[in-house]
């Protein structure tokens, strides 16, 4: 139990730290570049929603039901589907002289074989909260080190989005931000059933999504440094979100749903992320 304290302890710290870098670097980095202040905020608020989400443990019963959960994570497949689409991979295909957009492509495949060998390396257990019994400590350790990690190149695509434009990024932050929402519950349930306050876990599990701010630097940043890296930056982005989708969402979203329930789900969230980004 002393070790969960100490990782869960040290990871919010890192957080908090990292958090505070991003903001220094964009600060530092183009102060009067209204689209790097703009990156910063939707990131925040993409990170954020973590927060939203891991309210549900203040009022959450030991026996609630999950399914709203399954659901939340089959429309945020979707939203995440139509900004991953439209709002990056298009766009970089549209930007590149290559014939055939083969680099937007590749940089699409590189982005997701990254995602697949961060997940190798971390497995992103994600799973709806449990109704009865708890994780083992272990995997409670694991899963918010996985979470927190894989913030990073959800950032990067909100700063790479604010590349292509603020209404790129503010689709992209939204979409992430809405798949945020039930992973900061299953954190902050997770942390709850092993033992830890229902208030340190909400604060552990918003910790968790303070790294995106810093992926949104780096996102920025990498395209600052040359104009030809904005295509390439939107599409490993893309792939990355691409492997979430697939790999994390749409599989998690099925095992508590039935097929008809999780794709129409995931039919409205992309209509309405497609409809939100034709608008805007």
């Amino acid at each position: 139990m002393h070790y969960v304290w100490a990782s869960s302890i040290s990871i919010l710290g890192l957080a908090v730290l990292v958090q505070g870098l991003g903001s220094g670097l964009l600060a530092v980095w183009l102060p009067f570049e209204l689209s790097a202040a703009q990156a910063l905020q939707a990131s925040l608020f993409a990170g954020g929603a973590t927060g939203l989400g891991a309210l549900g443990v203040l009022v959450l019963r030991r026996a609630s039901s999950s399914q709203g959960t399954f659901r939340f994570l089959a429309l945020s497949a979707g939203a995440m589907f139509s900004a991953a689409l439209l709002s990056l991979l298009v766009p970089a295909a549209r930007m590149t002289a290559t014939p055939a957009a083969l680099d937007v492509l590749l940089a699409g495949v590189a982005g997701y074989a990254a995602m697949s060998a961060l997940d190798r390396l971390l497995p992103h257990i994600h799973a709806a909260p449990r109704e009865s019994g708890a994780w083992p400590a272990h995997s409670v350790r694991l899963m918010v080190v996985a979470i927190a990690a894989h913030n990073l190149p959800e950032g990067f695509a909100v700063g790479a989005g604010f590349g292509g434009g603020d209404a790129l990024g503010w689709g992209t932050a939204l979409s992430i931000g809405m798949q945020n929402i039930p992973e900061g519950l299953i954190v902050a349930t997770a942390l709850w059933s092993i033992g830890i306050s229902r208030a340190i876990a909400f604060v552990l599990a918003i910790g968790t999504g303070l790294l995106e701010p810093l992926g949104a630097a780096l996102g920025l940043l990498a395209i600052a440094a040359s104009p030809l890296v904005l295509p390439w930056a939107l599409a490993v982005a893309a792939g990355a979100m691409m492997f979430v989708i697939f790999e994390d969402l749409i599989p998690e979203s099925f095992k508590g749903a039935s097929h008809f329930k999780a794709t129409s789900y995931f039919a409205v969230g992309s209509l309405g992320m497609a409809a939100i980004l034709t608008v805007f």
